[in-house]
C-alpha cells in the first residue's frame, strides 16, 4: 500500500504511517514525494509508524537508499532532525534497528515497541524545533533589515 504522511505541527513532528506490504521502490517514492512536494518542514521531527506494515518486501538496499536521500536532505539544510520509530513487531523492529544504525550518523534515530514512549521521547525535542524556527525567523530577519537600515 504505502506511506502515508500527516504533519502533527503543533507536537513538532510528521507521522508517517506505513500501511500494508511496501517495497523498497514505494518506501523510497513515498519519503522524496513528502520531501519534494512542500510536504517536509526541515528540521520537523518524525514519528514513524510500523504497527500495520507487512514488511516482506523491504530489504537492506532499500533502507539504505532511504537513509541516502534522507542523510542528503538533511545535510542540504544543515539540520538534525529525531526520528521515534514505532515497531511493536519482530521482523520490523530488526528492520528499523537496521535503518538505525546507518541513520544516527545525520539523525537522532531510536526504536521503541511501545508508542507512547516514542511519542513520549519525541516531545521533549519539541521546544527545541520550536526555538529553531522562532530563531530562524528572527535572523532572516535580521539579515533583511541590515540592507534596509545600513
Amino acid at each position: 500500500m504505502g506511506v502515508e504522511f500527516t504533519i502533527i505541527q503543533e507536537k513538532g513532528y510528521y507521522l508517517s504511517k506505513f500501511i500494508g506490504k511496501v517495497t523498497d521502490k514505494e518506501l523510497l517514492e513515498s519519503y522524496k514525494n513528502f520531501f519534494m512536494d512542500g510536504g517536509w518542514i526541515p528540521g520537523l521531527n518524525e514519528l514513524a509508524d510500523l504497527s500495520d506494515l507487512d514488511s516482506t518486501e523491504l530489504t537492506s538496499q532499500g533502507l539504505e537508499k532511504l537513509s541516502d536521500f534522507i542523510e542528503n536532505k538533511c545535510k542540504s539544510f544543515n539540520v538534525r532532525p529525531k526520528s521515534a520509530v514505532f515497531a511493536p513487531r519482530d521482523l520490523e523492529f530488526g528492520l528499523a534497528r537496521m535503518y538505525e544504525a546507518r541513520a544516527n550518523i545525520f539523525e537522532d534515530n531510536r526504536v521503541f515497541r511501545d508508542k507512547q514512549e516514542a511519542i513520549n521521547w519525541l516531545s521533549k525535542y519539541y521546544l527545541v524545533f520550536f526555538l529553531s524556527i522562532v530563531l530562524s525567523i528572527f535572523f532572516n530577519f535580521l539579515s533583511l533589515t541590515q540592507g534596509i537600515f545600513s
